[in-house]
């Protein structure tokens, strides 16, 4: 969810990085606690859970590597807007672009091919779903 906020905002000079708005914990930890609620007084407390869990796992798969070098500062867009948010070069390329420029880059692969089987197994997941309402 960070980059779906930031990485589209940040392109259109509405942000002034990709990471900043989405990818602030003081600002995300609060929506979540509040879509949290949300989700749990409709009935969707598992997919409010599941946003959660993206959410602070797409954190640590951007941060992993600073966390292991001890590099504190290269995480300081986690604080922002109390620090200021860091310029990246590729803010300034369309996030299309980059998907697609990633296609052909093997070492994306593996994801890819973790996202196919993902999308495979809620699509079986969904059928299924269908069939037994069917079936009623």
């Amino acid at each position: 969810m960070p980059d779906l906020i930031d990485k589209p905002l940040a392109y259109y000079g509405v942000l002034v990085s990709g990471r900043s708005l989405g990818h602030s914990l003081l600002v995300m930890l609060p929506v979540l606690v509040v879509l949290v609620g949300v989700g749990h007084r409709l009935g969707y407390s598992e997919h409010a859970t599941a946003l959660v869990v993206a959410t602070l796992s797409h954190y640590l798969g951007d941060t992993y590597r600073a966390l292991l070098a001890g590099d504190w500062g290269s995480m300081q867009f986690l604080l922002w807007p109390l620090f200021p948010a860091t310029d990246y070069a590729s803010d300034s390329i369309p996030p299309w672009v980059r998907v697609f420029e990633s296609l052909g880059d093997p070492r994306y692969n593996f994801q890819y091919a973790l996202a196919a089987v993902a999308f495979g197994l809620w699509l079986v997941n969904r059928l299924d779903r269908r069939r037994a309402r069917a079936e009623r």
